[in-house]
């Protein structure tokens, strides 16, 4: 093998007769271009190039499959980061709902505090003591503070002063203002006590009835097609209701100072005074006081306040003001001692008949019933249950 510096004799002459003659084209002025042979790379590729080609295409189509992967891995990181920005977005979401709901917590914090604040209503409790007397009469006497008493009344097709309906009520003529032809019409001799149908006093109409409450010791005149019934067995309280639904209430109060009704009424409403009251007289005599609504009255007795109220609820008319009047009028008072002598007789019949079991014993007994006064009634009949 020869050395690197070691040349072909034949090639080198020639090389250099070449180069000679090259060198004087120059020098004149021409120029040449290098003979392809001499060019780098222009020499044919060798069998050895042509055998690596398919290699080096693999090589290529791996290198873009490498680049491709790449690329996608790149492409895949950059929307996983804009999928977790979005997640972090949703995140801030949650929690801004998170704080949302923390404000209805403490707005139901408030509203228990709220609800225990609920048992300051048992004080209302109190309001069963309404149902004493004195309570009672300061609902009612409350009604007589509004001082519109314009009150209109119902049909009165012949302007008699009867309505339509109290001249149904009264059995009297409603086209005919004086129904008896007496000269006097018939509301005027409703409202004065008299027959308005005929001759007499108003109480003998067979329209008209008479009640009474001996148990609180008065009797008052109604018309008989309306209903008299008292709301419990203690007879305090009494309501004559009409057809119409409208109702006369007479309401029983203890009167513990024993004042008159016109005294009784001013210690309600301390603001009215004797002068701007207006008191009235019933057919019997008795002192009452009408009160500022006009739609009550009262009466009084050294035991008893007298309460009596015309309703007729939310009706824009009135249609019984005269026989409400009527009725005020005809009430009377009645002896306590008719009713004590029946309880005596009472008495002295359960005596009696305890007598037959218990002869000595019962005698004296009923000596002793006989000279004590009505008030040791209650005495005598515990002595006779335990002999």
């Amino acid at each position: 093998m020869k050395k690197d510096n070691d040349q072909n004799p034949s090639e080198e002459g020639l090389t250099e007769d070449k180069l000679q003659k090259n060198k004087e084209k120059i020098e004149v002025g021409e120029i040449h271009t290098i003979p392809a042979r001499f060019h780098s790379g222009a020499a044919k590729p060798s069998g050895k190039t042509k055998k690596n080609l398919p290699l080096i295409i693999i090589g290529a189509v791996a290198m873009v499959l490498v680049l491709g992967v790449v690329a996608a891995f790149m492409f895949q990181k950059i929307m996983g980061n804009d999928s977790s920005n979005t997640t972090v977005e949703n995140q801030n979401q949650v929690v801004a709902n998170g704080n949302i709901n923390t404000g209805n917590q403490n707005a139901n914090v408030n509203l228990n505090e709220n609800i225990n604040s609920l048992p300051n209503l048992n004080s209302d409790l109190n309001t069963n003591a309404n149902q004493n007397d004195n309570a009672n009469l300061n609902t009612n006497a409350g009604i007589t503070l509004n001082t519109n008493t314009t009150i209109i009344d119902s049909r009165d097709s012949d302007r008699d002063s009867l309505t339509d309906a109290e001249e149904d009520a009264f059995g009297t003529n409603p086209n005919k203002p004086d129904t008896d032809s007496d000269g006097y019409s018939d509301g005027i001799e409703v409202g004065s006590g008299y027959n308005p149908a005929g001759s007499g006093r108003i109480e003998d109409m067979t329209t008209v009835g008479e009640f009474e409450n001996q148990d609180y010791n008065y009797a008052i005149l109604y018309p008989l097609s309306w209903i008299a019934q008292a709301t419990d067995q203690t007879n305090k309280e009494v309501l004559f209701t009409s057809t119409l639904a409208e109702f006369v209430e007479v309401l029983v109060a203890n009167n513990l100072s024993s004042l008159t009704a016109g005294e009784w009424y001013l210690t309600q409403y301390p603001e009215l005074n004797s002068e701007t009251i207006t008191t009235f007289s019933t057919w019997n005599g008795e002192e009452g006081v009408i009160g500022v609504d006009t739609k009550t009255v009262y009466l009084a007795t050294d035991d008893f306040i007298y309460i009596i109220t015309y309703n007729f609820g939310t009706r824009a008319e009135a249609s019984f003001r005269k026989a409400f009047e009527m009725m005020y009028k005809s009430f009377v008072i009645t002896e306590s001692g008719d009713t004590n002598s029946n309880l005596n007789q009472n008495t002295n019949t359960n005596t009696n008949l305890n007598q037959n079991s218990n002869i000595n014993s019962n005698s004296n007994t009923n000596t002793n019933t006989n000279t004590n006064t009505n008030s040791d009634q209650k005495t005598n009949t515990n002595t006779n249950s335990k002999i």
